[in-house]
């Protein structure tokens, strides 16, 4: 089950957390090390996740806490150095887990990929941002 299949108030298992939201027993970190420092601003969170359950801790939601994370609350948009360090934090977090190995065939397709698609991202919210007249250093505008 995940979690948007969840009903109730009951606390129930997941894969990952924000790190936004994000509460670990000391133990816990002891165990599993700290978030990896390689990852900045994204994807750490999902990452450290995982190691905990590999590990064999749970991840869980409870439902009747309640944060409040204003995600970009201090900007319009992605600046183009965010686009690039979620992108990097994706592929980190794949070589990681998933093409461990450094001649993993797929480590290629998927820094391939990401690059493409962060660039797409990127020249689009360029165009757009050209095309408004608004020269910003965001890469997605939300206007």
């Amino acid at each position: 089950m995940t979690g948007r299949d969840q009903v109730g108030d009951a606390p129930f298992a997941i894969d990952w957390v924000s790190g936004a939201c994000l509460m670990t027993p000391r133990r816990v970190v002891e165990v599993v090390g700290p978030l990896d420092e390689d990852f900045f601003m994204h994807w750490e969170d999902a990452e450290f996740c995982h190691r905990v359950k590999r590990h064999g801790y749970g991840v869980w939601c409870t439902p009747t806490a309640r944060v409040v994370h204003h995600e970009g609350g201090s900007r319009q948009g992605w600046p183009v150095r965010q686009v690039w360090h979620f992108h990097h934090g994706a592929y980190l977090y794949w070589c990681k887990h998933h093409a461990t190995s450094p001649w993993h065939p797929l480590r290629y397709v998927a820094g391939a990929a990401l690059l493409v698609r962060a660039g797409l991202i990127i020249v689009r919210a360029t165009i757009m941002r050209v095309a408004a007249g608004n020269e910003g250093d965001d890469a997605t505008s939300s206007r």
